[in-house]
């Protein structure tokens, strides 16, 4: 356009053109890249005018290339028609990204990305208290769970367990046997018994303590006293019960026992100060569950001489076998208590 008077203001006007049709509200001379898509087909219109002379002139069409708006298949080959339009064809055989972090690398079959799944050792964080798995959009997850385990390959602790991701070891095994003169040791691999030792039978709750008389035991605590009592023959002894807990299964009364006895002198590995073996005996219920031996356990000393083992420690061990109904041996415990042996023999 000539403009024949410089003094008259040239008036332009921009319209773009998408796709064949005018977008609104856009006339500047840049066209924003949110209003546009892979594949349209753009033109711009400019009218130019002074108020007395006006033209026109439009733009040769551009079509835009193939974006992400076309499409995201890894097997389309996407392109654009020539007037504007995204268009594709499949891509057979050619290696692919399914974008799935739990898979392979892939191959196009037709417009399917076929891809393997990946072994699930890829995820195992070899850690037992997380949970592998593989999540498509975020790949390896190892979620803490909480379950048993084993903190330390050790039978001393019990109830390990997964806190936090982390194995935890539990509480510590009881090895108290409630005997002061013995080491309550714990081995990782047998518990409370040393390795190759037999582990003291324990079917039956067992209670060693003092003979108070017919259907009365006499509870005492560790390292208490015994006396030495003389019988009417003369020979040096003290006088022991025993108290048991069988199941409910045996609720006949009396049940018979057999009885292995020993006092030790020292604790209850020390040297052997009297004994007596092979015994049959009646325990007699005193009430609900609880049975207790009809006399008193007699042990008598190897030394007629109560001031050789007065004021000592002993340990007296019980070795007891529980008779069913069938009269067999069906029950084995052991009980053991330790003692502090007192003269009780009148002088003279």
């Amino acid at each position: 356009i000539t403009d024949p008077d410089e003094d008259d203001e040239l008036i332009i006007d921009i319209t773009w053109m998408l796709n064949g049709a005018p977008v609104g509200a856009q006339t500047s001379a840049t066209l924003p890249a949110d209003v546009v898509e892979g594949c349209d087909r753009i033109a711009c219109v400019i009218d130019v005018g002074d108020g007395l002379v006006a033209d026109s002139a439009t733009s040769a069409p551009q079509i835009l290339e193939p974006k992400g708006d076309c499409g995201s298949n890894p097997c389309i080959d996407y392109f654009c028609y020539e007037q504007g339009g995204c268009a594709g064809k499949s891509t057979p055989g050619i290696p692919c990204d399914d974008g799935d972090f739990c898979t392979l690398a892939g191959v196009c079959e037709g417009p399917v990305c076929k891809a393997p799944p990946i072994a699930a050792s890829v995820c195992d964080d070899g850690n037992l208290c997380t949970d592998d798995s593989c999540e498509s959009y975020v790949g390896c997850q190892n979620k803490p769970v909480s379950k048993p385990c084993d903190a330390d390959g050790s039978v001393c602790t019990h109830n390990d367990a997964c806190v936090a991701g982390k194995c935890e070891p539990g509480a510590a095994l009881d090895c108290d046997d409630g005997i002061s003169c013995t080491e309550d040791l714990c081995y990782a691999t047998t518990g409370c018994t040393a390795p190759g030792e037999e582990p003291l039978p324990a079917d039956v709750p067992i209670d060693v303590g003092l003979y108070g008389g017919p259907g009365e035991f006499v509870e005492v605590e560790d390292g208490g006293e015994i006396e030495i009592v003389q019988g009417p023959q003369g020979g040096i002894h003290t006088e022991i019960s025993v108290r048991i807990f069988p199941p409910k299964a045996w609720f006949w009364t009396p049940v018979k026992l057999y009885i292995d006895a020993e006092l030790r002198m020292g604790c209850c590995d020390g040297e052997v100060a009297s004994a007596f073996f092979d015994t049959v005996d009646l325990a007699f219920k005193v009430e609900e569950g609880v049975y207790m031996t009809s006399s008193a356990q007699l042990l008598f000393y190897a030394f007629n001489d109560p001031e050789k083992y007065a004021g000592k420690k002993a340990c007296a061990h019980f070795l007891v076998g529980v008779y069913d109904d069938n009269d067999d041996i069906t029950l084995w415990t052991v009980g053991r208590q330790l003692f502090t042996l007192v003269d009780k023999i009148p002088n003279g």
